[in-house]
């Protein structure tokens, strides 16, 4: 299909210049009577030329006698020629077969392939979804948000009770999991458990991931879209299957590769680290980025037994996310995918730091996340920091999270000036929110997140003053 759509090109720039050759005929409005001369004259030529070539000596005749014929007169002869049906058109080397026909029935059989894929993808996550809507008599999010003024609303028991019981909630997701289930959820679980969907899907997420830098070049903007669209429902599909409580996930499970894992959460943590620090580039390439990190972070959410399979080179990648210039390509949708994997990493790391753990590695992960605020800071000067307001987001709660509890490493906060930081950030925060709302770069919802943010953040300073 790529060979295809380039010949199309091609032919479309032919197209074009032989547009423009009968363009200028038209405005010359040149006699019949001269554009028979000058075919006669060029029938000669030719013929004198030919006979130079049987006798060898075309070559040297050409090099000491060239064209005299203008070139614009040689190519309007040539369209003169093709309109009058004198020469006959070149023949498709597949006897005649138009190149658009056959780009049109491989553009079919993709769009059908993706298609099923979607599909099958959208139908499993559908299966693997048991979140709650909100419940009867509950507030929505919207109470909390959009305050107008910063300091007019303050934080309340009511709050505070919220903000616990979903923290509670987060903590011991898997017995409230549980605890919603239905018997026919339970025998679904047990049917995919038993096909090996989740590792079929992994497998397939990681063909994808690899197919469009297996091309190594160029592909239609069609097939990269695709693509991404796939990675993108089989990221989600992944999601969903890990807050689920299916069996693969304590038994033994064998991998897409055939190695052997002692759980299926080892499976999807060896299948998708390893994606993460690949180091090609491009449409592809940033979106199965994204989507592995969302579902390794959708993963260590739901599944508290599954952190501790981050190991030393496991933190190292996903810190090394944080790399504003790391695995950057140079369009725009591949820095949608690159935001999209920095906040995911951002919110691991606040997962990974939420029970206990050592100073050293609180020091390590505070150092990088106070390096990506900085670099997020910066971005003052754009005229769509949307990118950067989400990142500043997503390292203000995690601090927030991290160094708002009791049995925090306070050493570290102070060591690394994690207040300061807050400080010098806020200002420029919330001028990139309005920038963002002014523009429309950013949805309402979006916009009213990062402003109770900004608050929260500026109310977290009063807080650390007052410890």
């Amino acid at each position: 299909m790529v060979e295809l759509s380039r010949e199309l090109e091609g032919q479309r720039e032919d197209e074009e210049m032989e547009s423009l050759v009968v363009g200028e005929i038209n405005r010359k409005k040149e006699p019949a009577r001269s554009i028979a001369r000058r075919q006669k004259r060029m029938k000669e030529e030719r013929e004198a030329r030919e006979q130079a070539q049987q006798s060898g000596g075309m070559e040297v005749e050409e090099a000491k006698q060239p064209d005299s014929t203008p070139e614009g007169e040689r190519d309007e002869s040539m369209v003169v020629e093709d309109e009058a049906g004198g020469t006959d058109a070149p023949a498709d080397g597949d006897g005649g077969t138009d190149p658009r026909d056959e780009l049109d029935a491989a553009v079919s059989s993709w769009r059908e392939l993706a298609g099923r894929q979607k599909l099958c993808l959208e139908l499993i996550a559908n299966l693997c979804s048991t979140r709650d809507g909100i419940d009867e008599g509950e507030e929505d999010d919207g109470g909390v948000m959009g305050y107008g003024d910063d300091d007019e609303r303050m934080w309340d028991s009511d709050d505070e009770a919220r903000l616990l019981a979903s923290a509670g909630a987060c903590a011991g997701g898997d017995g409230a999991q549980r605890g919603r289930t239905t018997p026919s959820e339970d025998a679904t679980f047990a049917s995919l458990a038993g096909r090996d969907v989740p590792g079929k899907t992994l497998g397939l997420f990681l063909r994808w991931a690899a197919f469009l830098p297996s091309l190594g070049g160029d592909v239609p903007d069609l097939v990269a879209d695709d693509v991404a669209e796939i990675l993108e429902v089989a990221s989600t599909c992944m999601s969903n299957m890990t807050s689920c409580d299916l069996p693969t996930w304590t038994e033994p499970a064998t991998g897409p590769d055939g190695g052997r894992h002692s759980s299926g959460l080892a499976m999807f943590w060896s299948g998708l680290v390893p994606v993460l620090s690949a180091g090609e580039t491009g449409r592809g390439t940033e979106a199965a980025r994204a989507g592995a990190a969302s579902a390794l972070l959708s993963m260590l959410t739901s599944r508290e037994e599954s952190r501790c399979l981050v190991d030393e080179k496991g933190l190292e990648t996903i810190l090394g996310l944080l790399d504003e210039g790391g695995g950057t390509g140079a369009d725009g949708g591949d820095d949608v995918y690159r935001i999209r994997t920095q906040c995911s990493a951002i919110s691991i790391l606040g997962v990974l730091c939420s029970g206990p753990h050592p100073a050293e590695v609180d020091a390590r992960v505070c150092r990088s996340l106070l390096a990506r605020l900085r670099s997020a800071s910066a971005d003052d000067s754009s005229t769509d920091p949307a990118g950067s307001c989400a990142v500043t987001h997503e390292v203000l709660n995690v601090l927030m999270d991290v160094y708002g509890g009791d049995d925090c490493h306070d050493s570290v906060m102070a060591a690394e000036d994690v207040v300061g930081h807050f400080q010098r950030c806020l200002p420029g925060f919330r001028r990139r929110v309005r920038k963002c709302s002014g523009a429309g770069s950013a949805g309402r919802g979006e916009v009213e997140v990062w402003n109770e943010t900004a608050l929260n953040a500026s109310r977290f300073i009063k807080y650390c003053k007052e410890k």
